[in-house]
């Protein structure tokens, strides 16, 4: 016979309920029906089995293998049933005690004709036993399918999926073997509809295979979750999720009536005020099956903008939301920081006062009531101030929903407040516009008046209860399950870029700092997205140049991640333990990115097997060996090595950085030289000029100068002695830098000309003007970026051979080294001799200028570390709904 699709029952045990469920399979129309005959000791079923051969020739077909499993059977009977009718349009799977109703055949005739875009339909939850009905959910969507299974076994299966391959797994046989099999096809690329009409009874009794397999759910579900790293992996669920539906609901108070939508602020959809209030209503009444933004934010015109041109939009959106994990209200607060400072700092929301005994505590009533004023008049300056706020969808519908009304400004008046503060650069904005604290106060007061219209939607609510699969409304805990324990964050739709995040403690014009702007800069230029991660407790520079190279800045402040309280190793102390629900916090952002630099951020190293697990790539990036007083060298790279087990790559600053941490155990594969280069951007033709300049001063005194701490570290001590040697020299000497506390007898004499310490690019353009040799009298180093950025520009390098300096001179020709026990000595006499011929020093300027662009090198060399991306759903595409 032919018929449009057949009807898979595996038969273990069911004898007599098998027979049913074949009996409604074969009401249901034209059908084939495949039993699979699975080993059952029960002689009764293989009797049940041929008296339907007998009494359904030609439409009943019977197959007998040893026992295997559920999913081997199934297998068995859907590629019996795929090779022996060839117009066979789809595939059905009905477990021998489940049962279908007789309208089904021509239901699923109306599904393949009036959707051929999708590859399979699920019913809803309708079970006979114990008597359940729930519906499936609403929209498919594989942010829901990760985080359970809402498609039962029980579907109709296009024959395309079953050709492409996909198999139910048979070493799955504890349970969970056809929620494998949905994640299977949605990984490559097909993707099922729920079925709104009823049509599948499924029994429930209270032991059934299903219950077994919650028994041991944790254990399958690691096994699904190391099974499909394509969705398991990153951020990946978090990136389908807002496929679907975006995460914020944005009112701006300039316009009553306009508003949008977004997940990533640089990614928006506008919307009115009417859509997200129709909305809301709708998600409250059927939040098991309604998408809708889970959180809702009112901000003063203009300042997202401003965030969004500065990378930092994405970071407040985040503190926002994780602020509201402890408080019903967060706000922002965005004030001017002339220096040029970024700073972002969040503080817990206010401590509730609860009442006391007056008998026990010692306080009056009326002091009780006086501490309340005063915490309710502090709730309410923050609110007033509020630049930007953010209260959860959950909330403003529990405030609606609340049997005791309150009006709106005391119901805020109550409310825990979380508080984000911004000190910015200057703003391009002002602060127009109502404030946010009297928008929301609007809100409240339509939510109450809109009862109405909520008990009209309620009509509509349906008769099936909520599913016990994940749905909408649990999308924000699903994020978070799966997110390192908290939100994700707002990045996403990344299409086939590749994103690095760059993870530093301080970000303040460091060298370390410097290092990782160049790098993210000539990645930028190869199609890379870089992220900025500034996990510490201090401000960080605003310098335009510095955070160009960056699509987003991320900040957390607490004084955790600075902690060095956890022993030592090789004499360096290691980072403290951090609290979890902080470790959740700086964790989750990273799970976006495809790979994470790490630099002196070891706080970080807590969470390496996390972001490992999901599949991120993680490098630390080592720097310096410093020295204690005693000369004890101690450092980072220390740590490298303690966490090297932990770490995909270690990139080093040197080659003698490299061959020091190999020698100390690290392998050698393990290892990724990254020489240094200059250490901020300078056009090629500035730089012709700065040496052509130089050039042209031919015969006059040359310019002796010092960059850095004026501390004993970078040889201040040991510069004041050599200049005071060559005084009576044709020379003269600066300093550019500032003094360490503690060590003002290193304080430069009157004689010396002192600078302040250089941080914008014009200050270091003029530091390196005013000077033709560059000392470098150091006593420890690791690779300076100074020795790189002095000979683009013609200014001869002078430096102690310590650390990794040897690797950016060629003595003689880029520059020179000092090498001998007594550096002071020898650098007296290399200066006195070049004091005596300036022109023939200044002919050192030609070689040095024909240094090639390491950054360049290292972004190619630190990709091509990178693993290979592998399948659609890899690293970079996100999966489609």
């Amino acid at each position: 016979m032919t018929a449009p699709f057949a009807i898979i029952v595996p038969v273990y045990r069911h004898s007599a309920l098998a027979g049913e469920a074949i009996a409604t399979a074969l009401d249901t129309g034209p059908v084939a029906v495949v039993a699979v005959d699975d080993g059952c000791p029960y002689p009764e079923t293989r009797a049940m089995l041929a008296g339907w051969s007998a009494r359904a020739p030609g439409r009943f077909f019977e197959l007998h293998q040893p026992n295997r499993g559920l999913s081997a059977a199934r297998n068995l009977g859907a590629d019996f049933a795929i090779g022996h009718w060839p117009d066979l349009e789809a595939l059905f799977f009905l477990d021998a005690d489940n049962r279908l109703d007789p309208h089904s055949g021509a239901l699923f005739g109306d599904l393949l004709a009036a959707h051929p875009e999708d590859d399979w339909f699920y019913p809803n939850f309708d079970m006979f036993g114990l008597h359940q009905n729930h519906h499936n959910g609403g929209p498919f969507s594989i942010a829901l399918l990760a985080a359970g299974n809402q498609c039962e076994a029980g579907s109709l299966l296009r024959r395309r999926v079953w050709e492409a391959g996909i198999r139910f797994d048979e070493t799955l046989r504890a349970g969970y073997e056809d929620w494998d099999f949905w994640l299977q096809a949605a990984e490559r690329g097909f993707r099922g509809r729920p079925v709104r009409q009823s049509f599948f009874r499924y029994r429930k009794r209270p032991e059934s295979m299903l219950a077994g397999s919650h028994t041991d759910d944790a254990q399958i579900r690691a096994k699904l979750h190391a099974k499909h790293r394509w969705i398991y992996g990153h951020d990946r669920i978090a990136r389908a999720a807002a496929s679907i539906c975006d995460r914020y609901a944005v009112i701006e108070t300039g316009d009553p009536n306009s508003a949008w939508t977004c997940t990533d602020p640089g990614k928006r959809q506008a919307s009115t005020m009417d859509e997200l209030f129709e909305g809301f209503h709708r998600a409250q009444v059927r939040g098991a099956s309604v998408w809708q933004p889970t959180q809702w934010v009112i901000s003063r015109p203009g300042i997202l903008d401003a965030l969004a041109e500065r990378g930092l939009a994405q970071s407040v959106l985040w503190h926002l939301q994780t602020g509201l994990r402890t408080a019903d209200i967060s706000v922002a607060r965005v004030r001017p920081h002339p220096t040029g400072r970024r700073h972002l700092e969040q503080f817990p929301p206010p401590e509730i006062v609860a009442p006391r005994n007056s008998e026990t505590d010692g306080r009056t009533r009326a002091m009780r009531r006086q501490e309340r004023a005063r915490e309710n008049a502090r709730r309410k300056a923050a609110l007033a101030d509020a630049d930007i706020l953010m209260v959860s969808a959950a909330r403003l519908g529990q405030w609606q929903l609340a049997k005791r009304r309150r009006e709106p400004a005391d119901r805020l008046a109550a409310a825990d407040v979380g508080l984000l503060q911004l000190d910015l650069d200057p703003p391009d904005w002002s602060r127009t516009g109502a404030a946010p604290y009297g928008v929301l106060a609007d809100v409240l007061t339509r939510l109450g008046a809109d009862t109405g219209h909520r008990a009209h939607l309620e009509t509509f609510a349906g008769w099936r209860n909520d599913p016990h699969v994940p749905a909408p409304r649990d999308i924000d805990a699903i994020l978070a399950t799966h997110g390192s324990g908290a939100a994700p964050f707002p990045v996403v739709g990344r299409d086939d870029e590749l994103a690095i995040g760059f993870v530093v403690p301080i970000f303040d014009f460091g060298g370390a700092e410097k290092c990782a702007v160049a790098l993210a800069s000539a990645l930028t230029e190869r199609g890379v997205a870089c992220h900025l991660f500034v996990y510490g407790n201090a401000p960080m520079s605003a310098e335009a140049w510095l955070t160009a190279p960056f699509r987003s800045i991320h900040q957390v402040n607490d004084w955790h991640l600075r902690r060095w309280r956890d022993g030592a190793y090789l004499g360096t102390t290691m980072p403290a333990e951090l609290p979890q629900s902080l470790l959740q916090q700086i964790i989750a952002p990273l799970l976006g990115m495809d790979a994470v630099v790490a630099t002196g951020t070891a706080a970080l190293f807590h969470g390496l097997s996390t972001l490992r697990r999901a599949g991120v790539f993680v490098a630390s990036w080592e720097h310096l060996m410093e020295q204690t007083v005693y000369h004890r060298p101690y450092g980072t790279p220390n740590l490298g090595v303690a966490y090297e087990g932990g770490l995909d790559r270690i990139l080093t600053c040197s080659n003698a950085l490299a061959d020091w941490m190999a020698g100390q155990g690290v392998p050698r594969a393990k290892l990724l030289p990254l020489p240094n280069g200059p250490g901020f951007p300078l056009a090629a033709k500035d730089a012709t000029a700065a040496r052509d300049g130089r050039q042209a001063l031919a015969a006059a005194p040359l310019r002796v100068g010092f960059l850095g701490r004026f501390d004993a570290q970078k040889g201040a001590d040991r510069f004041l002695a050599i200049a005071q040697a060559c005084r009576d020299l044709p020379l003269t000497f600066s300093m550019t830098g500032g003094a360490v506390v503690g060590q003002a007898d290193l304080t430069p004499p009157g004689w010396i000309e002192c600078h302040p310490a250089a941080y914008g690019t014009d200050a270091l353009n003029a530091a390196f003007d005013r000077i033709d040799v560059l000392l470098m009298p150091s006593r420890a180093e690791g690779l300076p970026l100074t020795i790189m950025e002095a000979q683009r520009v013609g200014v001869i390098p002078v430096a102690a051979d310590v650390g990794a300096v040897a690797e950016a001179i060629r003595p003689g020709e880029t520059g020179y080294l000092l090498q001998s026990a007594d550096i002071v000595a020898e650098a007296i006499a290399l200066l006195t001799h070049l004091s005596q011929d300036p022109a023939a020093a200044r002919a050192m300027i030609a070689p040095a200028a024909g240094i090639p662009d390491r950054w360049a090198a290292n972004a190619e060399a630190f990709l091509a570390a990178l693993p290979a991306r592998t399948g659609a759903g890899e690293r970079g595409k996100p999966p489609a709904a």
